[in-house]
């Protein structure tokens, strides 16, 4: 009926390896041509036979094997996992039947129940497939041609990077013979993954929520060293100086400096190797960081415009002074986060794969 391509990823496991054989009898009785590949992630011991990935992880595997196949229906199927044959036969139908390009093996979709779905539900709205940490996944040869050009696979999700870069029509085929929460570990890796493709799915949102995170984990680095250096200060000489022409005590002025420079070089640095990660340009580090603070300054200035200023000008925000310190925090963030995107983290000249 098919040609078919059956990427395994073996991981080195001979007992997985093995175990595939009665997945091979269950296609070849229904007709199928099966061609097995035998996939190993970088780091296993390979042998005769065998393809092995030249990065880390199941995903890069996957894509190894995807990239050496010649089968017109690809399915990729970690045995780790202990799929039935029957499931294998599930994944396929939908893409013999014309129905989709891209079938995902769920253990949580909508015919599960309790606690699955409802997760299913979550993952399937954050990542487009309810189970992102599939074992099992089939695709089509036209579909995989369509998309293999943007794949940069890391960690185990193998799943995720396919549902995501390859276009067409996707669904998902119930499975119950696996546990729910097999292979639930998520590795630095998989992390980095994660925020690549968020990134390549939600675009400038993925960002400005990630650049938001990072301003947050900033006011607690804020915080926490201004309420270390008045504790520390306060038991020297300057505790008794004055800053001139203010009423200011000398040590608690030096203490909110200190703490707002150490927490704009956090979030500088957690951005640049974060957020924009793949987007640092090809300016300095220093020049990055200068207008980094450059920028951060002029947000600082709007946002105390609009905090102080529209009190005094609105009757509205007279009323409600929080108001127009919320609209001032929001305007500020977005002409923070508007010129860390397009003006402090420029993009590179020319293509370069990413280094997060």
């Amino acid at each position: 009926m098919a040609h078919l391509s059956l990427i395994v990823l073996t991981g080195g496991s001979v007992q997985a390896t093995g175990s595939i054989d009665p997945v091979v009898d269950e296609l070849m009785r229904a007709g199928h041509q099966v061609e097995v590949m035998n996939v190993l992630p970088l780091g296993s011991v390979a042998s005769g036979g065998q393809i092995q990935s030249d990065v880390a992880g199941m995903a890069a595997a996957a894509v190894a094997g995807l990239d050496a196949s010649s089968g017109e229906i690809l399915v990729v199927l970690d045995p780790a996992y202990g799929y039935s044959p029957g499931d294998v036969v599930s994944v396929v139908a939908p893409l013999l039947h014309g129905e989709a390009e891209v079938v995902v093996g769920s253990r949580y979709s909508r015919a599960a129940g309790g606690l699955r779905r409802l997760v299913g539900a979550v993952a399937k709205l954050a990542c487009g497939t309810s189970d992102p940490l599939s074992g099992l996944v089939a695709i089509s040869r036209g579909a995989l041609t369509k998309g293999r050009a943007g794949f940069l696979a890391l960690g185990h999700s193998f799943a995720l990077e396919l549902v995501i870069r390859v276009p067409g029509r996707h669904v998902e085929t119930p499975i119950r013979s696996v546990p729910a929460w097999r292979r639930f570990s998520v590795s630095w890796d998989d992390v980095r993954h994660i925020k690549r493709l968020a990134d390549h799915r939600y675009g400038t949102w993925s960002r400005l929520v990630q650049f938001c995170t990072v301003g947050a984990s900033g006011m607690v680095v804020d915080l926490s060293v201004y309420a270390l250096l008045l504790w520390v200060l306060s038991g020297t000489p300057l505790f008794h100086m004055v800053v001139p022409f203010t009423q200011i005590k000398v040590f608690k002025a030096l203490a909110r400096v200190s703490a707002i420079f150490v927490a704009l070089c956090w979030n500088f640095f957690l951005n640049r190797r974060l957020t924009f990660s793949d987007m640092r340009g090809d300016y300095s580090i220093v020049r990055q960081f200068i207008a980094y603070g450059l920028s951060n300054c002029l947000s600082i200035l709007v946002s105390l415009g609009l905090s102080l200023g529209l009190p005094r000008r609105v009757e509205f925000f007279s009323r409600h002074e929080l108001t127009a310190a919320v609209i001032g925090i929001v305007v500020g963030t977005a002409i923070s986060f508007t010129m860390a995107r397009w003006v402090v983290f420029r993009k590179p000249r020319q293509d370069v794969r990413p280094t997060a």
